[in-house]
């Protein structure tokens, strides 16, 4: 089945650039007069978002699922009693992940959002150890601690029965994120196994965010794209180049055909940014 995004990154490879934003904060203070996004009003957040896409002009555009769970919890710190008081690690993100309140909150926005927006949308996941951590750490007032393999791999099935639930939107993609120096390779592709088989299940591109992979092999094609801080060479593996602050400030000008993702500054003028965002568009 064609995929939207996958479409559109190919063509980007054969002719053109494409721009991927994570705008959120920059909408902030933009679109919201400096006033966060209000992830738990669905009407609100989707009137914000759309407004930020219009001006912006992305090619594709992401939602971070972390983010919306994170905001349903502060939203709800009642749930906390319930998340409280294990001894394993991954209980507090088990319980979590399997409560409605933010199941539904999440089907809500997605869905509204995938009724607005024109641009292609990915879904964003956090590492799966930073979200142990989080959940526990929230739960019961401890510090991070080191996460095994099986931490997360077990991760992984509770996000695929999450995201599982957004089967037949109009999602286009879901991306992880991973920690600087990660190797991409079969080991760790068998962890995030799960989530990959929910992607191929809801015909969506798969994808990785790491700023500096240490190794990027794949050999049965299991990934759709790589972003990344330099491009990545792999047979059938699409690579983003990762944007710094050098492009924003003019100093850095990228110039290979492909795409191209940036989380856009908050600290520079609005019209700077959409001058840079149409000049890196310009082939």
């Amino acid at each position: 089945m064609p995929n939207a995004l996958i479409d559109a990154l190919d063509s980007a490879d054969a002719s053109g650039r494409l721009v991927w934003l994570d705008s959120l904060d920059f909408g902030a203070r933009i679109v919201r007069n400096d006033k966060p996004f209000d992830w738990t009003d669905v009407t609100d957040f989707v009137s914000s978002f759309t407004k930020l896409q219009s001006l912006l002009k992305p090619d594709v555009v992401q939602l971070n699922v972390g983010q919306l769970l994170a905001a349903w919890l502060d939203a709800n710190p009642g749930a906390l009693m319930e998340m409280r008081g294990k001894k394993r690690i991954r209980v507090a993100l088990k319980k979590f992940l399997g409560m409605e309140g933010p199941r539904d909150l999440a089907k809500e926005l997605i869905g509204g959002l995938c009724a607005s927006v024109s641009q292609p949308l990915v879904l964003v996941l956090p590492p799966n150890g930073d979200l142990i951590n989080w959940a526990n750490g929230m739960a019961n007032q401890v510090a991070p601690v080191d996460i095994t393999d099986i931490d997360v791999d077990t991760v992984s099935v509770y996000l695929a029965d999450l995201i599982r639930t957004f089967n037949g939107m109009d999602v286009v993609g879901v991306m992880i994120q991973l920690p600087a120096r990660t190797s991409i390779n079969q080991n760790l592709l068998e962890l995030y196994s799960p989530i990959i088989n929910v992607a191929r299940h809801c015909h969506w591109a798969f994808g990785i965010e790491v700023s500096a992979p240490a190794e990027v092999s794949d050999p049965d094609s299991l990934v759709d794209f790589v972003i990344s801080e330099e491009p990545v060479t792999a047979n059938d593996v699409r690579s983003g180049l990762s944007l710094n602050g050098a492009f924003w400030n003019g100093t850095g000008s990228p110039e290979h055909i492909g795409f191209y993702h940036a989380a856009v500054p908050v600290d520079i003028a609005p019209e700077i940014i959409l001058r840079r965002i149409s000049e890196l568009k310009t082939v």
